[in-house]
């Protein structure tokens, strides 16, 4: 059904990311000019850098210590086993760091079962679904993107970027297509919680590139992944087969 739909059906495939586009292309033998990646836009005004220090609030409270955090849908595949071996390697390191994932979908049961299997249990904060995503990400040390597979271009990373929050992700699907390794975040290899952990304490111990490296995420947030951008390009793309 698919072959039929993306070769037969299909004038144009539209896509969130590179890479996608790019198995679409040699997995259905797609022309290139037949296949165009259009990642979701961001509102520019709604996700934006903190004006001033953001507080987060959360039940129970937590300390002063840096937070680092996921917001993501509950699935298997948005590696949260690999978070939290990395948050217990960096509390047996002595590092006092609170760790919070924001989402749902799977029973968040089995994930708290895997943060007190993984020793982290009493410094994880599951919140369950929230809508102050905005000031989420505010409030964050490092927001952290451990996908293993079936990502694109995750709207969480640029709206992170937008917040100019510092973004630690794996290299999984199109991640680096958006945190571009030392340019405007961290990546990491997938499912590798002890390179994932040195990771997220490099961008606690440098706050100073930290910060840098998410203003560049800003920039190129305004530059190609704002909203109206995404409107003209798929106008664009409409245009070419109204004609």
């Amino acid at each position: 059904i698919s072959r039929h739909a993306f070769t037969q059906l299909c004038d144009h495939v539209i896509t969130t990311s590179d890479k996608i586009s790019g198995h679409l292309r040699e997995c259905f033998s797609l022309p290139p000019e037949r296949v165009s990646t259009v990642a979701t836009g961001i509102d520019l005004q709604k996700f934006h850098p903190a004006v001033a220090p953001a507080e987060l609030a959360l039940a129970g409270g937590l300390s002063e210590a840096p937070l680092v955090g996921m917001i993501s849908v509950l699935r298997s595949w948005k590696g949260h086993a690999t978070f939290f071996a990395a948050a217990r390697q960096l509390r047996e390191q002595g590092r006092r760091i609170n760790f919070v994932v924001v989402g749902a979908g799977n029973p968040v049961e089995a994930y708290q079962a895997m943060a007190r299997a993984a020793g982290v249990g009493d410094f994880v904060t599951f919140t369950g679904h929230r809508e102050d995503v905005p000031e989420l990400l505010r409030a964050l040390s490092v927001l952290v993107i451990p996908s293993t597979q079936h990502e694109g271009v995750p709207q969480i990373g640029l709206q992170a970027l937008a917040c100019q929050t510092p973004v630690v992700g794996s290299d999984c699907g199109g991640i680096p297509e958006i945190i571009r390794d030392g340019e405007t975040g961290r990546i990491f290899p997938a499912g590798n919680a002890p390179i994932l952990a040195a990771t997220i304490a490099l961008a606690l111990e440098q706050p100073d590139a930290a910060r840098q490296m998410a203003a560049r995420g800003r920039e190129l947030v305004e530059r190609c992944y704002s909203r109206d951008m995404m409107l003209e390009r798929l106008e664009e793309i409409y245009r070419r087969y109204l004609r």
